[in-house]
């Protein structure tokens, strides 16, 4: 007699399998986690970034606007911003002015620094220009010629003769004041040009005097941009006549 053994195939995950696969969603769900702990991390550090970029930039405004009023009284400094809701991070800011001349103006570099949640220390700085926003005066002062009339000359009458009088100012002839010279040769307006990376030269969108025109930037830029420009874009200040 042939006997014929029945196999019965028994469904399901064995041991191994269920630990392999274990393993593996464990593996995952670290990986979820901690990309997500890097992810917060890194909108945490560009926040902080954001507000130092603010503080200098509130600094610069406010340099600004007290050049406007007083130019002379702006000065170096740093101080110590309060903290804001949201703010992971304390802010020190400092302010380093450079004046130059020939022509007339300030260089301002802010600079915000913190320390990090890893304990590094960051910073973020602006660079600015500060031109005096009041035009060059083309007044001649009394040293060019003019001389002040003194008491003397305001008291005494004069006693010649009306008719001696207008022959004298028939024969003088109209001259130039000497103050005219002067007046030529000094500068009306302090005006911002700008030159690009091509070499163009033109003015800056942010001068505002009248008297600063595309022509004025263009005939002084070959001396400003060698004496402060390298090959990029750059700022420059001009004196315009």
């Amino acid at each position: 007699m042939r006997r014929t053994r029945l196999q019965i195939r028994q469904g399901g995950f064995s041991m191994n399998e269920a630990l392999v696969s274990m393993t593996v969603l464990t593996s995952g769900l670290l990986s979820l986690a901690q990309f997500q702990g890097e992810m917060i991390q890194h909108g945490s550090e560009v926040k902080t970034q954001t507000s130092a970029l603010n503080l200098a930039q509130l600094k610069l405004e406010e340099l600004h606007q007290d050049a406007i009023a007083d130019y002379d009284s702006i000065t170096s400094g740093s101080d110590a911003p309060s903290r804001h809701a949201g703010d992971s991070a304390n802010f020190r800011r400092r302010w380093i002015l450079t004046p130059h001349t020939e022509p007339n103006y300030t260089e301002v570099q802010v600079t915000t620094a913190w320390t990090s949640i890893d304990g590094e220390h960051q910073s973020v700085s602006l660079l600015s220009l500060i031109a005096p926003s009041l035009p060059y005066s083309a007044r001649p002062s009394p040293a060019s010629g003019t001389e002040p009339v003194t008491n003397e000359e305001e008291a005494s009458p004069d006693t010649q003769p009306p008719a001696d009088r207008l022959a004298e100012t028939e024969d003088q002839s109209p001259s130039e004041p000497e103050g005219s010279t002067l007046a030529a040769n000094t500068p009306t307006a302090t005006c911002l040009c700008a030159r690009d990376q091509d070499g163009t030269i033109g003015l800056d969108a942010r001068s505002s005097d009248p008297d600063c025109t595309q022509s004025c930037c263009q005939s002084m830029g070959a001396n400003a941009s060698s004496a402060m420009c390298g090959n990029g874009d750059c700022s420059f200040v001009a004196q315009c006549y």
